[in-house]
């Protein structure tokens, strides 16, 4: 769990999660469960803007951080 202590609430991130369209995300919570995202640019058509998505740490997540 590295990776929680390293991106705190508030970073702005890119996701690829399993794929390679744009997204633009805020991350509002990690916990032990995983990842909560606003999303801010979306390119794909399954991530709204202003929209709020979890995701598990057994998904495949990559990440970009913006801010």
């Amino acid at each position: 769990m590295g990776l929680n202590r390293a991106l705190p609430c508030g970073k702005k991130v890119r996701l690829y999660p399993g794929d390679t369209y744009k997204k633009i995300a805020l991350i509002k919570n990690i916990d032990d469960l995983g990842f909560t995202f606003e999303i801010l640019e979306s390119k794909d058509r399954y991530y709204n803007v202003g929209s709020i998505y979890f995701i598990s740490h057994s998904k495949p997540l990559e990440l970009e951080i913006l801010s």
